[in-house]
C-alpha cells in the first residue's frame, strides 16, 4: 500500500468515526429534548393500579413536606390559581410553622398594614392540604 492510499483509508476512517460518534450525540440530544407523553389511557391504569392496592409506596421518615420551604411551595401552588399571582406575591415574604404534623402557612404583611393574609394548613405527612382560608 502506498502513502497516498494509506493516507485516503485514515482520512476515510477518520470521517467514518466521526459520523457515528456525531449520529449517536444526535440521537441522544434528541431523545432528551422530546419525552414521551405517557398518556390519560396510561394514568387511567396507573389509579386504578392505586386504587386496587397493587402499588408500593415510599414514604420518608419525616414525611412529604418534610420543611418550611417545602409547605410553602405547596401553599403557593394552591393560593395563586385562588387569590391570583399578584395577591399573593405581595404578601411575601411567606412564613411556615410545623405544629404537631401540621405545616401552617402564612403570608405576611408590612407592619402597620391593615388586612388579612393567605394561610394553609398542610399535613406534613401526605402533603394534603386541609386548610386555605384568605382573611382581609
Amino acid at each position: 500500500m502506498n502513502k497516498r492510499t494509506a493516507l485516503v483509508l485514515s482520512l476515510w476512517s477518520a470521517c467514518t468515526l466521526s459520523m457515528i460518534v456525531g449520529c449517536a450525540i444526535l440521537r441522544q440530544v434528541s431523545h432528551e429534548e422530546r419525552p414521551v407523553e405517557l398518556g390519560e389511557a396510561w394514568a387511567k391504569e396507573y389509579l386504578t393500579e392505586f386504587e386496587a392496592g397493587k402499588l408500593t409506596e415510599y414514604m420518608p421518615p419525616s414525611g412529604y413536606v418534610p420543611d418550611a420551604e417545602t409547605a410553602i411551595s405547596i401553599a403557593l401552588a394552591v393560593w395563586k390559581p385562588i387569590y391570583g399571582v399578584k395577591q399573593i406575591e405581595r404578601e411575601a415574604p411567606y412564613f411556615a410553622y410545623l405544629v404537631d404534623g401540621y405545616w401552617v402557612a402564612t403570608g405576611s404583611l408590612p407592619e402597620g398594614w391593615l388586612g388579612g393574609t393567605a394561610k394553609a394548613i398542610i399535613r406534613r405527612s401526605t402533603g394534603e392540604v386541609v386548610h386555605v382560608i384568605h382573611y382581609k
